[in-house]
């Protein structure tokens, strides 16, 4: 299957306006290795999920984590050399027993970035081009399409060249392309990319809008925090062939479990620790910038791991502001203005903190300030 097209759908007659009910994934145990010259690598190492019918899943990670690699083995693209990939009921690919089903019958869809159109065909006649393909009347694929231009906000483009409309255009029509056969499994390879990070608020919108529309499971993967969090109703943060850690874009924001999961989701500052008590319903955190108190675990004194607050529960005053626990004496190394908010760096010893500062504070490189780490978000994780 061609990357941005279509596979087939089992049930290519339904219409678009009535679209079938998202399928149920599960992934169990994935493994992948890829050789080329330089040898052997593991781009999958165990990979297990569940995906419930009509989520929209987020894959997050750095570049060469694996996710590109888990979309194919999805899609069909590639085979992986251990696992399970199942929709509903249907295995998909299975190594014991071996099972293979052909990517042009696993009945999802396949989106990259950039995407795959023809720029001197209609827009239309890329939107319905993989039901053409599937040999439907070209009166039925161009009803069907015309109902998945409609869906991304493109009906009055139907007749205009593909290449002639923007690079946000372009990728919903192949979006459409995609929707017009009516998957019950979509899969996103790093969406809206080739935007602007800071115009891409809009577009994340009306892709999430699209999808929860149509009604189809989704698995998207992206490095970018911003649109995983946007258009996601749970996450997986992936790293070298694994998944780290999933939940809901809520709970891995605030309370990741994993130092890596937290400073590339929630950039936070990350310390070494190490606990040494409790007090008034906190548990003390030995690290470099003093004893802090954070949140509440049940761990014996002596125990090694990592303290972690994200840089918009540190507060920025002026010296003097008065007594309190968590309150940090330092100096300003870095400002970045960012409209609402200063993007600050305060030294405290040899280590930096990263936060946020009030615009009206006219801070200025090198002043004394003091910070207080709010206890009730400082966390202890494991090491």
């Amino acid at each position: 299957m061609a990357l941005g097209q279509v596979a087939r759908n089992p049930a290519q007659g339904a219409a678009l306006s009535e679209p079938p009910a998202g399928a149920d994934i599960r992934l169990d145990d994935l493994r992948k290795t890829h050789t080329d010259r330089a040898g052997a690598h593991t781009v999958l190492n165990g990979v297990s999920l569940e995906v419930p019918a009509g989520q929209i899943l987020a894959l997050l990670g750095p570049s060469g984590c694996g996710k590109t690699a888990l979309l194919r083995c999805i899609a069909g693209l590639d085979a992986p050399d251990a696992g399970s990939i199942q929709m509903d009921d249907r295995v998909l690919w299975s190594a014991e027993p071996r099972t293979f089903v052909p990517a042009d019958r696993r009945g999802l869809g396949l989106v990259t970035c950039p995407p795959q159109l023809w720029p001197r065909k209609t827009v239309l006649e890329n939107a319905a081009f993989a039901l053409r393909v599937q040999r439907l009347p070209k009166s039925e694929a161009n009803a069907r399409a015309r109902q998945a231009l409609a869906l991304v906000g493109l009906e009055r483009s139907a007749d205009q060249p593909a290449g002639s409309l923007d690079a946000e255009s372009q990728w919903f029509v192949a979006l459409a392309q995609v929707l017009a056969s009516a998957p019950r499994l979509v899969l996103l390879d790093d969406p809206l990319a080739d935007l602007f990070h800071e115009s891409r608020t809009a577009p994340r919108r009306r892709l999430r809008h699209c999808l929860k529309t149509a009604g189809a499971t989704v698995i998207l993967a992206t490095r970018s925090r911003s649109d995983a969090l946007a258009q996601s109703d749970a996450m997986a943060f992936m790293h070298g062939g694994r998944i780290l850690e999933a939940g809901t874009p809520e709970s891995l924001y605030f309370s990741a479990a994993h130092p890596m999961v937290a400073s590339y989701l929630g950039h936070a500052n990350l310390f070494e620790a190490t606990v040494r008590g409790v007090e008034h319903d906190f548990l003390l955190a030995r690290t470099p910038l003093g004893t802090l108190h954070c949140q509440l675990r049940d761990l014996p004194e002596g125990t090694p791991g990592t303290l972690s607050i994200q840089p918009e529960f540190i507060r920025v005053s002026r010296p003097d502001s008065g007594p309190g626990f968590n309150m940090i004496e330092g100096r300003v190394q870095a400002l970045e203005f960012a409209g609402e908010f200063y993007d600050a760096e305060i030294r405290v010893n040899d280590q930096v903190v990263r936060t946020r500062a009030a615009p009206n504070l006219r801070l200025a490189l090198e002043d004394a300030v003091e910070i207080w780490l709010d206890p009730g978000r400082c966390r202890f994780l494991d090491a």
